[in-house]
């Protein structure tokens, strides 16, 4: 499930063998339905102490998937830094472009993943706020980094 969710722009572009946006649909559904028995016995573990809460729960599949999704982000603007500053001087406007490329292709794709989504995720503002951290910590890793 959680290879899914990883691959959800994938998904939703149709890359994917016998995949696409049915299977996130399955996996958010199975996602959500997760999240309503940890509510219900978080709810009752509040109300009554003594209240009955099976082995590993709350799972905090929510949580799960969206940090499958970052995850991806991550490592997709991490993919694409081809040189560093020893190989080129504008080793950075190079990165920032091919960044810029794949950031505005997933960017459609997260956009077009919005209907396969409960609202409450507010999947896109997600995605622009996940690339814009990746990207600020891989830029201040290579310039903080020692050399």
């Amino acid at each position: 499930m959680w290879f899914i969710m990883a691959r959800t722009l994938e998904m939703v572009k149709g890359n994917e063998n016998g995949g696409g946006p049915q299977q996130v649909v399955t996996c958010l559904r199975i996602v959500e339905r997760e999240e309503r028995i940890d509510k219900f016995y978080t709810d009752a573990r509040n109300k009554n102490s003594s209240a009955f809460v099976p082995p590993g729960r709350p799972r905090r599949w929510k949580e799960k998937a969206l940090q499958s999704l970052e995850k991806t982000v991550v490592f997709r603007v991490e993919g694409n830094q081809l040189e560093d500053r020893s190989l080129n001087k504008a080793w950075l406007a190079r990165y920032l472009e091919v960044c810029r490329n794949v950031i505005m292709d997933d960017l459609l794709l997260a956009k077009a993943a919005m209907p396969c989504f409960p609202p409450e995720y507010q999947i896109y503002d997600r995605y622009v706020a996940m690339y814009h951290n990746a990207i600020c910590k891989r830029v201040n890793f290579q310039f903080y980094k020692k050399s």
